[in-house]
């Protein structure tokens, strides 16, 4: 069955939020810390990133899964020094 395609979805715009600096330094296995709000941050390792950098796959520590993180998401990612 197809889908009504409704024109209120046709007329939000898209922004588009380029990513920052740091994260174009990203490389799959990089070990992050993820700042997601102010107190609250968590680590794991860089597991994909987009050819724009705008999207960043990371693996969550002690088996919590992956998480998205999209340019726009406001996530602050802190590359850990070796």
């Amino acid at each position: 069955m197809a889908r009504k395609r409704s024109a209120l979805n046709s007329e939000i715009p898209t922004q588009e939020q380029p990513a920052p600096e740091e994260w174009k330094s990203l490389r799959k296995g990089d070990r992050v810390t993820l700042r997601l709000n102010p107190g609250f941050e968590t680590g794991g390792h860089v597991d994909a990133v987009t050819h724009d950098y705008t999207v960043v796959w990371v693996t969550l520590d002690d088996g919590r899964g992956r998480q998205l993180v999209h340019s726009s998401d406001g996530v602050e990612i802190v590359l850990q020094e070796a």
